[in-house]
């Protein structure tokens, strides 16, 4: 927790990718987290209007993003097992109105811009290395014939 404290988002965002990796894992891990949630949420999520993420901006949205849609994940999970996360949940979607399902949608959406961005990607990477190699082709003839 005391690197959630930390004034700079991109370390929160390291946070939270840990956090949601040991939250998995822990038993003992999954307590002490629910046991201090409402401080999780204020320092990842900044649920009340005077309280901002620290700087950059933008990686202080992909922290919040990122830390909705694990919330989302632990309460599907194990919501039933550990109040304080099912509280914080039911607090985030009713009062404060977070839209967890358009929240899975963007990651949906965002899922498949990244796929098709691969694929193009991918498909031109394929045409440079076939012209390339016709290149490569047509010059090793050439030199053949000219010698």
């Amino acid at each position: 927790m005391s690197q959630l404290c930390r004034e700079h988002a991109q370390i929160r965002q390291s946070c939270v990718s840990i956090i949601r990796e040991l939250f998995k894992r822990s038993h003992r891990f999954r307590q002490l987290l629910c046991d201090d949630f409402q401080r999780f949420m204020k320092l990842t999520v900044s649920p009340d209007v005077d309280t901002q993420l620290p700087p950059p901006y933008d990686v202080a949205r992909i922290v919040t993003k990122e830390t909705l849609r694990a919330i989302q994940e632990w309460e599907r999970q194990y919501g039933n097992h550990y109040t304080q996360l099912d509280l914080g949940y039911k607090y985030l979607k009713h009062a404060k109105k977070v839209d967890f399902g358009r929240l899975t949608a963007e990651t949906d959406a965002e899922s498949r811009r990244q796929q098709l961005e691969r694929d193009r990607r991918q498909r031109r990477l394929t045409r440079q290395m076939e012209a390339v190699k016709s290149e490569m082709t047509g010059q090793h003839m050439c030199g053949y014939v000219q010698h």
